[in-house]
């Protein structure tokens, strides 16, 4: 900073009492005679930037240009300094009677700009791309760069943008230079407003390295003005700023010496006139993150408030308009969705005295910060966990959903859906979909209430919109699932799952394989093993699903899977195996081995009652007494461990008078016998 330390600065005396408020800035000492600063302005102080003054430390006012102004109040300001002066600059603004100031750019740096590229562009001449310019909507955002050498936008989509280099270039060296571009598509290099280089229509920028599309232009030695335009049609595209200085015999990327950048300076506080409290804050982003369709945006914010006198400030009260609250005097806080937000932070002090100031704040996409490892993800989902999601506004809410559901956390993906269920008068068709059938696979699979499972499919169904056969025949099959696996009504599943497939012929050819399978089932369910094998078959007759191995190979490696995931105590991969095998060869349904592999992993996962269910299915339609023993012992374990004791003693029984030559009657005597019978 200029003239030592913060601490050693004197507040200057307030220049122009006709200004309300300033912010005191800090300005390297060493460097060029120029700085830039984002002054971020309150939002009931905020009238253009017009009234914008700079003023040196030694309270006289020094030229200065806004460079770019954004819709949120925030304002890139250059502006001379004065070498051998010590102590603080100030903004001064919320005047709004003051005049326009002249604008008096410094001529240096070098400015990075993008917009989109209007409709009916054309760009195959200067002056036709002068006037796509002209035409092309408000910038995507804006920064001071160091040279020319891109292949995304910073700022905002990465298609169908116009990425704006300008600013100067300093020549140290006087004579012939040349200027070469190499891009992906349409792009002009001028110099001192001169055309210099230009290379127009689609091209891939490997044609260009070696300075193809150039010319020459003679520079004194001093700043002179930079332009370069590119066009990204379609997709991202590659640009890029080459020269060859006088004395060179190739080109080279422009350098950032070629532009010197200005000093960075900082907010240091800021101040009220008259007034012995005032609030600001400055923000920064901090990290950005991507989970699902969730996109979220952490932001560091700080304090720049300060209290008159003796007086200290005590409490800080922060609103981020999410409905998120902070007590920190630099607290960070994660944006669960892009947007505009206001947020406000109010101060009191030790003096009892009290004020607040409230800032638009944009959050959106950080480029350069396009890494999720989950180490990311982790601390995303730390800094957010204990946000109160009724108060987040519906978008946010719905980011807080998707993330959610990304990390896994399934009763925090529940809740923020039924909050967004009660919101449902504010979403989109598809999103109130997508949620209802959430809260549907929720309920059914947690709360052992089909009927409430049932009202939310059936709402899912009713919201899709016209025409959209795959949301409709997804809630359609999960209505199936229902009816058959949680209402056990195989009657009426069955009646819906055919009804499914003559509806959607050409829709989801390997779910309407399942719905098959499923169809089967539930004949196996009521018994009817013959019909059960004849839609088994069917099944497995489809040549599209037929496996390229030897069924007897296919089916002997899968169950060797099974019985080992078993032996190591994995009942969901032994599951998750065993239907990979049913799911080729669905008649071995009916078969012993694969029913009582079923059943042990439902007890080993210490699922009884799916144990129980399945043993009894099984029991129904089995007919092969190398495994119907088995199947009892298993049913009577399931028995045992709901409580349902007669039943078990009646299984263990079943072993010993239908089965008394099986392995499995000593084990069947020793159950009677613990059982007291």
């Amino acid at each position: 900073m200029l003239g030592g330390s913060v601490c050693a600065q004197v507040r200057p005396a307030w220049w122009g009492g006709l200004w309300r408020y300033r912010k005191l800035v800090t300005v390297p000492a060493d460097g060029p005679p120029a700085a830039q600063l984002w002054v971020h302005i309150r939002q009931d102080a905020d009238h253009g930037g017009g009234d914008l003054r700079v003023v040196a430390p030694d309270g006289r006012p020094v030229p200065f240009a806004v460079m770019h102004a954004t819709p949120e109040g925030r304002y890139l300001v250059a502006f001379q300094t004065r070498r051998r002066q010590q102590g603080f600059y100030a903004v001064y603004y919320d005047n709004p009677r003051a005049a326009a100031p002249e604008q008096a750019e410094p001529r240096a740096g070098l400015i990075y700009e993008t917009r989109p590229i209007p409709e009916g562009a054309v760009v195959n001449t200067w002056p036709a791309a002068q006037a796509t310019l002209r035409r092309a909507g408000p910038a995507y955002g804006a920064a001071y760069w160091n040279r020319v050498y891109d292949a995304y936008n910073p700022f905002g989509p990465q298609s169908d943008y116009i990425g704006i280099y300008r600013g100067y270039i300093n020549v140290t060296e006087p004579g012939t230079y040349r200027f070469a571009t190499m891009s992906d598509h349409s792009s002009f290099l001028l110099v001192d407003d001169r055309l210099v280089a230009q290379w127009v229509g689609p091209h891939n920028i490997n044609r260009g390295r070696r300075g193809e599309r150039s010319g020459a232009i003679e520079l004194t030695r001093r700043a002179h003005k930079f332009l370069y335009v590119h066009f990204a049609f379609g997709g991202a595209a590659r640009a890029a700023a080459a020269w060859m200085p006088p004395g060179k015999d190739r080109f080279e990327i422009m350098p950032h010496s070629a532009f010197p950048g200005l000093l960075k300076a900082e907010v240091f506080e800021g101040e009220r006139f008259g007034q012995p409290l005032c609030a600001d804050f400055t923000l920064q982003p901090e990290s950005y993150c991507e989970a699902g369709d969730a996109r979220m945006i952490a932001v560091k914010f700080a304090s720049k408030s300060t209290a008159a006198g003796d007086a200290l400030i005590e409490r800080y009260q922060w609103d981020f308009g999410d409905g998120q609250l902070a007590g920190d005097s630099q607290p960070s806080h994660v944006f669960l969705a892009p947007g505009t937000y206001t947020v406000t932070l109010a101060i009191t002090s030790t003096a009892g005295d009290r004020t607040w100031c409230a800032k638009k704040v944009k959050v959106g996409t950080v480029w350069e910060d396009l890494n999720f490892p989950r180490k990311k993800l982790d601390r995303f989902w730390e800094w957010t966990r204990a946000y109160r999601i009724d108060r987040l506004p519906t978008p946010s809410l719905l980011g807080a959903w998707e993330f959610a559901g990304h990390m896994e956390k399934k009763q925090e993906a529940a809740d923020a859906a039924l909050e967004l269920y009660g919101r449902r008068d504010e979403l989109e068709p598809v999103q109130l979909y997508e949620v209802a059938m959430a809260l549907g696979e929720h309920v059914q699979a947690t709360a052992q209430q089909p009927q409430q499972a049932e009202a939310y499919f059936l709402d899912a169904l009713r919201s899709i919109p016209e025409g959209d056969r795959q949301r409709t025949f997804n809630a359609r099959f999960a209505l199936c699932d229902l009816y058959f696996y949680y209402m056990e009504q195989p009657e009426r599943a069955r009646t819906e799952y055919v009804k499914l497939r003559a509806d959607f012929p050409q829709t989801d050819p390997a779910r309407r394989r399942v719905a098959l399978i499923r169809i089967g089932d539930t004949h196996k369910h009521e018994g009817e093993a013959d019909k059960a094998l004849d839609a088994y078959r069917l099944a497995e007759g489809d040549p599209a699903y037929a496996p390229d191995r030897p069924r007897a190979l296919m089916t002997g490696a899968l169950v060797h899977e099974v019985r080992s995931y078993l032996r190591r105590g994995e009942g969901d991969l032994a599951l998750e195996r065993l239907e990979k095998l049913l799911w080729y060869y669905p008649t071995m349904r009916l078969e012993g081995e694969p029913a009582l592999l079923r059943v042990k992993a439902a007890l080993l996962k210490g699922d009884f009652r799916e144990a129980k269910k399945q043993a009894d299915v099984y029991l129904r339609v089995g007919r092969d007494p190398n495994w119907l023993p088995a199947v009892h012992i298993g049913a009577a374990e399931a028995c045992v461990e709901l409580g349902l004791l007669e039943e078990a003693a009646d299984q263990y029984r079943a072993v010993l008078d239908d089965f008394p030559e099986s392995p499995q009657v000593e084990e069947a005597k020793n159950g009677l016998d613990r059982l007291g019978k």
